[in-house]
């Protein structure tokens, strides 16, 4: 790979493999003022004027992602939130169409604008009223069977989707509506159709459900039962433990399991067919077989010292799949031998805030994924639009809220249930998570959680699939994602639903490498994009920021009203913080602790000593202080503030104002250094002879500490 960045240190140009002609695939990638991922273009060669452009990002005025264009005007898919920044839909699947055009659709795409219809939309119930917002036409839609909640889970979610040619399934409007328990996990889905002119819900009895389902004190499924679209029963589930353990011993009517010693699945038994499992020792499984001998192999795998699974082969065809990564794991092309013949190079996944697609190399063609707001593949196009309008849909699909596919027709697809963070293996029917294999029919792990996030380490989704997705296969929750980043570094980012994943910018490109956000899920769409963010001026002071924030106010931009130079709206800090100290005599000490942008905190203990006028050192007291932070450096602000500065005070009376100065202290010497800058505004209370009513200033330096 190679890598071309701007002056800010954000990627421009990446290569793959650009001496091997049949194989080079180039990503070029363009940002706007305020240094977010605006345009994303790829080509075979390293040639721009022949590239082709993949995705256009357009962003709120608060700074989410708000639309992405794909292609030549293939897809406009619009992204509304809540007022409290719930994802509240994608497109507007209240669908109406006048004259070729989509009057409810937040882009109005269609014959006026030149885009294809869209394909996918999907609205979020949360409660009534919880978006309201005149001539949008997004019309909650409620159901009495469904009690709604205001803490945040999901009451229903309606859908219309752009079928496939070759799929029988009506082109109309769908809805889920969802019940939780007490401790908000779910009990069932109910299938049917929804009226946005009455707000009502009407269920399809026994239709595409999955219902019955209770748990146990640990989280284990202990029951549930399945239909089909035609209100069959398809699985009745009873799921039976071995004695004092999480461990299943078989679900009724469908298979028997056992388990080694450290808790992985060993054996999987349907009937006759058996599959039994090795594991390497970070916990990959590295083959399958028929047996309990383990004499008939089935499948193998091999994987990377990054874990990233890089060979996949079925020894009873012959097929071998490889997966080539760059250093940070992310996939960059995908190679196909089948039944023993010639390695192909067949997918090349096109990257923008997340996967947008995929190059065939077979069929030289462009294929793009739509997805909801798990990350679930709800249809793939082609770069093609049909006449009428109408986008080319390959594939098409819906899931019951486990993940197990509920209906779908088109193509052979790699990527189903939460793709754009797992594979499909459709030799075992599991999901292939980064950290461990996920069965949707069953709604469970296969193998313990590597974080120890729940009781039972088997719980999927944390009970919730209507509302969580697991990049990884591991944590969900802030510790979690703290922990994680004590490891591996990274951001920590609050999704809109008051969640956390974790996000890394590597070689300037925004990537989502490990965690599970619960919530809504949907930080592919409104999260992943934020992390592109850097300063366009990294060395602008807090004045001339402040300047030029209020200069902006109001500017025009293509698409709505954004400050020109890079900063939206009034001037805000990097981080806000809150001390409490104590001082004697010239010394304080103090506790601190600050808040990022990214709501990411930290804890600190600092001591200072200083001079002043009137006179430090008769002097006994404590006080408290806001404090504002600036980072002028390039590093994360939380690390910068544990540092020396230089404080220079100001004070009246009971009231100080404070700004500290990153400083290195040298043999030859105090010099300033790019670091966290702060300011802060205090009361304190002392007992001085000389402080009362008078103006005073001190000078010192402080050391503080990251706990």
């Amino acid at each position: 790979m190679e890598y071309v960045y701007d002056e800010f240190g954000r990627v421009t140009k990446s290569v793959y493999l650009k001496n091997t002609a049949a194989e080079t695939f180039v990503h070029y990638y363009e940002y706007d003022l305020n240094g977010k991922l605006k345009t994303v273009y790829t080509n075979t060669t390293d040639n721009i004027s022949s590239r082709v452009l993949h995705a256009k990002y357009i962003y709120a005025l608060t700074g989410g992602l708000k639309r992405v264009e794909y292609g030549d005007k293939l897809q406009g898919v619009d992204y509304v939130y809540t007022v409290d920044g719930k994802l509240k839909s994608i497109n507007n699947a209240n669908v109406v169409m006048q004259d070729e055009i989509s009057i409810n659709d937040p882009g109005k795409d269609g014959k006026g604008n030149g885009f294809a219809r869209y394909v996918f939309s999907q609205n979020m119930e949360y409660y009534p009223n919880d978006y309201l917002r005149a001539g949008t036409n997004i019309n909650g839609v409620q159901n009495a069977s469904a009690p709604f909640k205001f803490g945040g889970l999901v009451n229903g979610i309606g859908w219309q989707t752009q079928v496939t040619p070759s799929s029988t399934v009506v082109d109309a409007a769908g809805m889920n509506i969802y019940t939780y328990d007490t401790k908000g996990q779910l009990l069932s889905n109910i299938w049917g159709t929804p009226d946005y002119t009455t707000k009502m819900f009407t269920g399809t009895t026994n239709v595409n459900q999955e219902k019955g389902i209770s748990y146990d004190g640990h989280g284990n499924l202990l029951k549930l039962q399945r239909t089909n679209g035609a209100g069959t029963t398809v699985n009745n589930f009873t799921y039976n433990y071995q004695a004092g353990t999480n461990k299943l011993s078989s679900v009724t009517g469908y298979a028997s399991y056992g388990y080694d010693a450290v808790g992985q699945l060993a054996s999987q038994v349907k009937g006759t067919a058996g599959m039994y499992l090795d594991y390497d020792v970070s916990g990959k499984v590295t083959s399958i077989y028929s047996d309990a001998a383990k004499s008939v192999i089935m499948l193998s795998f091999a994987y990377d010292e990054g874990g990233n699974r890089i060979m996949k082969k079925d020894h009873r065809t012959n097929a071998i799949t490889w997966y080539s990564y760059d250093v940070a794991g992310t996939l960059l092309a995908v190679f196909e031998s089948k039944s023993g013949g010639a390695l192909q190079l067949i997918e090349q996944p096109v990257y923008g805030s997340g996967r947008l697609g995929m190059l065939n190399r077979l069929g030289s063609s462009y294929s793009y994924t739509l997805t909801d707001h798990l990350g679930n593949t709800r249809a793939i196009i082609s770069r093609n639009k049909l006449p009428g309008g109408f986008a080319d849909v390959q594939y098409n699909a819906d899931y019951y809220p486990y993940g197990m596919e509920a209906r779908s027709a088109g193509i052979d697809i790699r990527y189903g249930y939460q793709g754009l963070y797992a594979e499909k293996d459709k030799e075992t029917g599991w999901n292939n998570f980064e950290l461990r294999n996920y069965d949707a029919v069953l709604g469970r792990w296969l193998t313990g959680d590597p974080k120890g996030q729940y009781v039972s380490p088997y719980v999927g989704m944390g009970n919730n699939p209507v509302s969580g997705v697991d990049v990884d296969g591991g944590w969900s929750n802030w510790l979690g994602a703290f922990a994680y980043t004590l490891i591996h570094g990274g951001k920590i980012h609050k999704t809109a639903e008051g969640l956390y994943t974790v996000g890394k910018v590597v070689n300037g490109i925004p990537n989502i490498y490990a965690g599970r956000s619960t919530g809504n899920g949907f930080m592919q769409f409104a999260n992943v994009n934020n992390l592109s963010y850097s300063r366009p001026q990294s060395s602008q002071s807090w004045a001339e920021k402040s300047y030029r924030a209020f200069a902006d106010w109001g500017a025009d931009h293509p698409y709505f009203h954004a400050p020109s130079s890079g900063e939206y709206g009034p001037y805000r800090p990097d981080g806000v913080g809150l001390s409490i100290g104590v001082n004697a005599y010239g010394f304080s000490g103090s506790l601190s602790i600050a808040v990022d942008e990214m709501n990411n905190f930290g804890f600190y203990g600092s001591v200072t000593s200083s001079i002043g006028y009137p006179s430090v050192l008769p002097s006994i007291g404590a006080g408290v202080s806001l404090d504002l932070y600036e980072n002028t450096s390039k590093r994360e602000l939380l690390g910068e503030i544990a540092g020396t500065t230089m404080d220079t005070g100001v004070s009246f009376g009971n009231l100080g104002l404070t700004y500290s100065s990153p400083v290195e202290i040298k043999h030859g010497g105090i010099r300033g250094i790019k670091g966290a800058h702060k300011l802060s505004i205090g009361y304190s209370r002392s007992y001085s002879p000389y402080s009362s009513g008078l103006l005073g200033f001190s000078y010192g330096i402080d050391r503080t500490t990251k706990f």
